[in-house]
């Protein structure tokens, strides 16, 4: 069956393999056909093969428990460039892991068809929010251009929104880092969490464990109330620190110590609280040329632009110039 699916005024195209492919469109046949999908084909797993799928084709495939070994390098090669719902046959769940983690989403077959048509949607809302990434962006934070540099951004907001490792973006006052990181927070996994913005500059070194960890009733004189620091306003969102550079020498060390493991503890408080969020840093300055002149941390650097704990598998994060 060929044709187009349209959503948000895009083309869609699906492909469902399964080891016979007649009996899954019995079976979800109808999901297909209630969303007026029309560019979708079927076919046998012997048949699916990478280079016979469009670029940002979405796929559907069923793997049997008895031909799971055989399956599963055409199902891993699809995984690597394309949105994949993998139905992991029930009674090998086990055995299926190590392929179900390279999938985009994964469900044991034979399942719930709501189940299926929810998994469905949520491939087809990735596959439209890359497809719109341009326009969304112009509404979410008026970010418009069309240089080739402009491109590049674009491309890399793309990327780094896909994963929650952090992120260091270089430039100068006045070109758009806040915005650039407001766009990576609203196209990424975080969209509906907190985004938290403080600069640097403007925390006191007496205070920079106060301001980023908060602290407990009683932890000192005046601390009358407990008060959430920067992380636990920002926790499942991101914190978005500017002007890195400016963060006095005790500061680097508590946030360096912080990125070790996100684990903090508010003043005064004896208990380790994990936190989960993304971090992006933002600098005016080239952070290795402060390095060299012994102003910055250099594990600092290295840490703030690295991979987190988080999973982040397809994703390398780095700087960011433009």
């Amino acid at each position: 069956m060929e044709g187009v699916f349209r959503m948000d005024c895009h083309e869609l195209r699906f492909t469902v393999a399964a080891p016979d492919p007649r009996v899954l469109s019995g079976h979800i046949g109808s999901v297909f056909n209630s969303q007026k999908v029309k560019s979708l084909r079927w076919m046998t797993l012997a048949e699916l093969s990478v280079s016979h799928l469009a670029e940002e084709e979405i796929v559907v495939v069923e793997a049997g428990a008895e031909s799971l070994d055989a399956d599963r390098a055409a199902l891993m090669a699809a995984a690597q460039k394309h949105l994949v719902l993998y139905l992991a046959p029930k009674e090998a769940m086990a055995e299926s892991t190590a392929v179900a983690k390279h999938c985009t989403e994964v469900m044991a077959w034979p399942g719930s068809l709501l189940e299926f048509e929810s998994k469905l949607r949520r491939l087809i809302c990735r596959a439209n929010k890359g497809h719109s990434l341009e326009s969304a962006l112009m509404l979410k934070v008026n970010l418009v251009g069309e240089s080739a540099v402009f491109q590049k951004v674009l491309s890399n907001i793309g990327k780094y929104s896909k994963c929650d490792a952090p992120v260091l973006i270089a430039g100068e006052t006045g070109t758009g880092k806040e915005k650039i990181a407001r766009a990576i927070h609203y196209m990424g996994v975080s969209d509906n969490q907190p985004f938290v913005a403080v600069n640097c500059g403007a925390i006191p070194d007496s205070l920079v464990e106060n301001e980023l960890f908060g602290h407990v009733r009683g932890a000192y004189t005046d601390a009358r109330q407990a008060q959430a620091g920067l992380v636990e306003q920002a926790e499942g969102g991101t914190l978005f620190l500017d002007e890195i550079e400016a963060l006095s020498p005790k500061g680097q060390v508590a946030l360096l110590r912080f990125l070790q493991d996100y684990e903090y503890r508010p003043l005064g408080s004896q208990q380790t609280r994990q936190a989960t969020l993304r971090l992006i840093t933002a600098t005016n300055e080239p952070l290795d040329a402060l390095v060299a002149q012994g102003c910055f941390r250099k594990d600092l650097s290295t840490t703030a632009s690295t991979s987190s704990p988080c999973t982040c598998r397809r994703c390398v994060s780095g700087a960011m110039m433009w």
